[in-house]
This record gives structure tokens, C-alpha cells and sequence, in this order.
């Protein structure tokens, strides 16, 4: 079993590897691996001395097949106090997602924080989140309530080990976008045998960079009907909340 999503095929081609696959359809990739590989893509390129990662947002265009997948980046702003950088994923020439960061530059100011962190991971029973075989041997988690099962606002402890892409590790700032994914499935507010639930997009504004290697995740999911719902999710790690994530979502009923 891998313990890496994907393997490098030159310069902008990556090979999706087995915990990539899809939860509602293994020909398609998932998203908590698109937003890690867009994320480690990202931060990895032009990155300027004296700039923090602010925010990550990606929209899913359509369903990425468990094919060859081509990343290419441009610079949309390059500044002395705000950089933009945007990156496209095609598979077969064909656009499926699209993704962008923003970093800020750094400077000294006053800390006002009011929150206390959470319960450390230790103090809660090793209660997995997923049973998906894709993510076994890659994820740890720790649920503290909610879950696929349990209806209403969910909340649990994530690590990822093994790699992004083949011999880059997960940093803290990829498990943040990887585990902004997660924010639905925690909160589940309709039964998944009946209906299926997938991310449109997902929003991740960061306040501080994050601390390895555990993150909490704790969401709230809202829908009025139409198709469509919102999740609302604030990460924190050992120190306390670092980002907010937000996921929209379109249902739609199985069969």
C-alpha cells in the first residue's frame, strides 16, 4: 500500500498513486489530494524572502480522472507586500481545477489572540475518521464527535504521514489544505447512503502559519436545500486556531 499520492513525470506532470483515488468513484481523484498536490505546487514556486502564506482557495471544475495531471503556475501579482500566484491542473489537455495562493509580507505586530487550543490528540481515544482504504497507512485521526455517521457538527484530530510527492513530505501549510477537505465529512448533515456531497470549492485563510504535525478541525454545515450546502471550519493545532476553511458543496441524490 503507497504512502505517497503522487509520483513526479518530469517537470509539470504528476502520477496519481492509490491514496488519491476518489471515494465516490475510483476513476477520479480525490479532493483532499488535489488541494495537497496544488498546494505543494504552489508553495513551492516563486516563493519570495519575507512572505507568509496567507490563503489558499481552489475551485474543482469538474471530476480529475486517475490519469497523468499537468500543473502549470503564473505569478498574477508580484509585489513588495502581496504576491498571487495561480495554478492549473489539466489531465489530457482537459481543465478539471484550479487553485491560487496569496502571501503576505511579514512584519512585527501585536498579537491579540482570545481562544485556548484544544484538547491535544492524546486525550482522545484513537476513534478513526475513515475507514477508506485509500487513506489508510497516510492518515491518523482522532474523532471527537460527528463523523459520516453521526449527524450535526463534527470535530477530530488529523495527521498525514508519507508524502505529497514522492520525496516532499507533507508540510503543515499542505495537511492545512489537505484537511480543509475534511470539514463535510465531519459534519454530515445528510445520509450519505442517500446522497452523495461534493466540494465545488474550498477556501483556506490562514492567520498564522501552522504547527506539525497534528491538526484539529472543527465544522459546521448549513444547507437550505437547492442542491447545495456550506461548511464552516476553523483549524487549530497545539497552540491553538491558526485558519478558517470554508467548502461549497453540491448534493445530489444517489441513484
Amino acid at each position: 500500500m503507497s504512502d505517497t499520492f503522487y509520483r513526479r513525470d518530469g517537470e509539470t506532470l504528476f502520477a496519481p498513486l492509490y491514496p488519491a483515488t476518489g471515494p465516490w468513484d475510483p476513476k477520479f481523484q480525490n479532493g483532499v489530494a488535489l488541494s495537497g498536490l496544488l498546494a505543494h505546487v504552489l508553495q513551492t514556486t516563486g516563493a519570495a524572502d519575507g512572505m507568509d502564506l496567507a490563503r489558499f482557495h481552489i475551485d474543482i471544475l469538474k471530476p480529475t480522472p486517475m490519469a497523468a495531471s499537468q500543473i502549470t503556475c503564473q505569478a498574477v501579482r508580484d509585489g513588495r507586500r502581496l504576491q498571487v500566484l495561480e495554478a492549473e491542473l489539466r489531465v489530457g489537455g482537459d481543465l478539471t481545477a484550479r487553485a491560487s495562493v496569496t502571501r503576505i509580507r511579514t512584519v512585527q505586530t501585536p498579537v491579540i489572540w482570545p481562544g485556548a487550543p484544544p484538547e491535544p490528540p492524546e486525550s482522545l481515544d484513537p476513534r478513526p475518521f475513515s475507514t477508506r482504504p485509500t487513506l489508510q497507512g497516510v492518515l491518523e485521526s482522532r474523532l471527537r464527535k460527528g463523523g459520516i455517521r453521526e449527524r450535526g457538527p463534527g470535530a477530530a484530530w488529523f495527521k498525514f504521514t508519507g508524502d505529497i510527492v514522492e520525496g516532499a513530505p507533507i508540510t503543515p501549510f499542505v495537511q492545512a489544505a489537505m484537511v480543509s477537505d475534511f470539514g463535510s465529512g465531519i459534519a454530515t448533515i445528510l445520509d450519505w447512503r442517500a446522497f452523495t456531497y461534493a466540494n465545488v470549492d474550498i477556501s483556506l485563510n490562514l492567520a498564522r502559519a501552522p504547527q506539525g504535525p497534528w491538526v484539529y478541525v472543527e465544522a459546521e454545515t448549513i444547507t437550505h436545500g437547492q442542491g447545495r450546502a456550506l461548511v464552516n471550519s476553523s483549524l487549530s493545532d497545539r497552540d491553538g486556531e491558526f485558519a478558517r476553511a470554508h467548502q461549497t458543496l453540491f448534493i445530489d441524490p444517489r441513484g
